[in-house]
């Protein structure tokens, strides 16, 4: 078959009845902005949602995952090191 670039694959049929093309609203500013749908379609799929702000998850990965405490974490942040979505 074709080969096909990313407008033309969004603009096919069968694109537009899977629903491969969603639009969310922006968390901050309601803007709606369009996303690629899961291709994996079931009942119990959880919905689209808009993807984390920068930084948003980066205390939680360093305190759970790395084991890091909120003194090491304020020392990478106050040195640039890491962004935490916060002012410095």
């Amino acid at each position: 078959g074709a080969v096909h670039d990313v407008a033309q694959a969004v603009d096919q049929p069968l694109a537009h009845l899977r629903q491969m093309v969603e639009a969310l609203p922006h968390p901050a500013t309601g803007a709606t902005l369009p996303f690629l749908g899961n291709p994996f379609k079931y009942p119990s799929a959880h919905p689209l949602s808009y993807p984390p702000s920068l930084g948003s998850d980066t205390q939680a990965v360093l305190s759970r995952v790395c084991g890091y405490d909120a003194a090491r974490i304020a020392d990478l942040t106050g040195h640039r090191v890491v962004a935490t979505g916060k002012p410095v």
